[in-house]
């Protein structure tokens, strides 16, 4: 339980270094970014491995590339569901906001993940 809201708490204070860092995505308060990393979780552990699912025959045509997307339009997802996030701008420019967000909450949960193990 406590490795689970440490694991919460510090995922979402990141989330609130990248919106400092990244002009185009913009976080209200603490309470949404711990509501934005709840349900991108959520959204995680059940609708994206149902989608990987059926999405095998492409994967194989793409050589992966759609579970990359997929992995992407989850989080777009999550940012057009959650209150208090937004990304702002044209479209490729949330396009590249999404892709960079994916790849420092990547990183960002795997470190946490070897930081709470040590626990």
């Amino acid at each position: 339980m406590f490795k689970s809201l440490a694991y919460l708490i510090l995922n979402a204070l990141v989330i609130l270094v990248v919106a400092n860092l990244l002009p185009n995505f913009l976080v209200a308060d603490l309470i949404a970014a711990i509501l934005f990393i709840l349900v991108l979780t959520v959204i995680n552990s059940t609708l994206i491995p149902i989608l990987k699912f059926f999405a095998v025959p492409f994967n194989f045509l793409t050589l992966g590339l759609v579970n990359g997307l997929i992995g992407l339009a989850g989080i777009a997802f999550v940012v057009w569901l959650v209150p208090g996030i937004d990304i702002q701008g044209e479209y490729l420019t949330q396009v590249l906001t999404v892709l960079i967000l994916s790849v420092i909450l990547g990183l960002s949960s795997s470190v946490i993940e070897k930081l709470l193990k040590k626990m």
